[in-house]
């Protein structure tokens, strides 16, 4: 039994060695099911409606993928951010008062002294 598993183990190691991107596919596939219970063909159908591009800053992803953003309450996913855009929302305690008077604050006029 022990034999038969790591030749099972050892097929798939060389099927993810030889198929590198399908592999990272069914990786991520299984993470976005697992922690957010979105298919790979919504998380897609979101990205599509958002152009491809965080859905705050609008630019695209730069290296890694769009992360999926989501309330931590009620676990409903809101969109797709980069990793800046997610962060600041989490920084600001996903509290969209807070968010406005940072908005605000960064709209007026600077004090001189």
């Amino acid at each position: 039994r022990s034999e038969h598993l790591q030749e099972e183990a050892e097929r798939a190691r060389m099927w993810r060695a030889a198929n590198p991107k399908e592999s990272a596919r069914r990786d991520k596939r299984k993470h976005i099911l697992r922690s957010y219970g979105l298919t790979l063909e919504k998380h897609d159908a979101i990205l599509a409606s958002q152009g491809g591009v965080c859905a705050i800053c609008k630019r695209p992803p730069t290296g890694k993928s769009l992360a999926v953003d989501h309330c931590h309450d009620s676990g409903i996913v809101r969109g797709l951010l980069c990793d800046p855009c997610n962060r600041a929302i989490g920084l600001f305690h996903d509290d969209p008062a807070a968010m406005r008077r940072g908005a605000e604050y960064l709209e007026k006029e600077r004090i001189t002294l």
